[in-house]
């Protein structure tokens, strides 16, 4: 689901000397980058008072103002509700977008009440919910596993049981679609609520065809050697399960699948593998393997750190 049309212009605050400064250090800080990721689906919903189907009606004043279609979480019961939303436009860091509403455009807001004041200011006002990332275009083709995938999480969320909750973000990961699978695989990892019957669910993952559901699968499948491993514990088809993930760590096409495969392995700790590793440490062709592979071998068989290669 695409985030909602965002304008980076805004008032300058800053002298150009500075502004330049901080331009070419967020140009060379990936790192501080990675660490704005968006919230979750699963995280907004849970943090969300009140998640709503709206249009646009008016988006250019101090608080947009929107027809209800839909309450997807929460309590509201009038037609129109009102957002808040121009002061965090003058108040966000740099790298933050600006709220937009397009007049008659199709959304999904993740809301809480706005508050001025310390008490509620009227039953029909809200502010977003984490800023720019509370609100969510809404497009023709393929909204309906959004919507189905915020009205799951809804209803698992409601659960009084935490035990409960887990169970069910397992369960997502039966799931078509998208959405759901990617909340399950955040709440398994998450939790580490991988265990030997996910497993077959965990293979079938591995021949998707998207690089971060094989990634998670195989974290989620490291999780289980490694718990496996660690109560002395022989698992039905383990044999099996590796030579799946050396398959994986020596021929996917993905740097990152094969990493985490090896990662995956180093947790069952097989001496039988060194030869493996070596190999990998030598020819693959991607550096991040070969370290990875080089840092398997220590775990495995002892020695001194790999040292990280530049």
């Amino acid at each position: 689901m695409t985030t909602l049309l965002r304008n980076h212009a805004r008032p300058a605050r800053m002298g150009t000397a500075a502004l330049a400064v901080v331009l070419v250090m967020w140009a060379f800080a990936p790192s501080a980058v990675a660490t704005l990721d968006a919230p979750s689906l699963w995280k907004k919903t849970y943090q969300a008072s009140l998640v709503a189907r709206v249009t646009v009606l008016d988006g250019d004043n101090r608080m947009a103002v929107l027809e209800v279609n839909e309450v997807i979480k929460g309590q509201y019961d009038r037609e129109q509700l009102k957002v808040v939303f121009r002061a965090v436009n003058w108040s966000r860091d740099l790298w933050e977008d600006r709220i937009v509403f397009p007049e008659s455009a199709p959304l999904v807001l993740f809301l809480r009440p706005f508050i001025k004041k310390g008490k509620v200011n009227a039953r029909d006002q809200f502010e977003l919910v984490g800023g720019y990332h509370g609100i969510e275009n809404v497009p023709p083709e393929g909204n309906e596993a959004y919507l189905q995938a915020i009205r799951r999480f809804v209803t698992i969320q409601s659960l009084q049981s935490q035990l409960a909750i887990w169970e069910q973000a397992r369960a997502l990961l039966k799931e078509d679609n998208p959405y759901l699978v990617q909340a399950g695989f955040d709440q398994v990892l998450r939790f580490r609520l991988a265990n030997e019957a996910l497993v077959p669910v965990l293979l079938e993952h591995m021949d998707d065809p998207s690089v971060g559901f094989r990634t998670q699968s195989v974290q989620c499948l490291g999780d289980v050697l490694k718990d496996a491993r660690r109560d002395d514990k022989v698992l039905m088809g383990e044999d099996h399960l590796r030579d799946l993930l050396l398959f994986t760590a020596t021929n996917d096409t993905s740097v990152s699948v094969r990493v985490e495969a090896i990662r995956a392995l180093e947790a069952g700790g097989d001496i039988k593998l060194v030869p493996t590793f070596r190999r990998i440490a030598q020819e693959d062709p991607s550096q991040a393997v070969r370290y990875q592979a080089e840092r398997t071998l220590f775990e495995i068989q002892g020695g001194a750190k790999p040292a990280q290669k530049h």
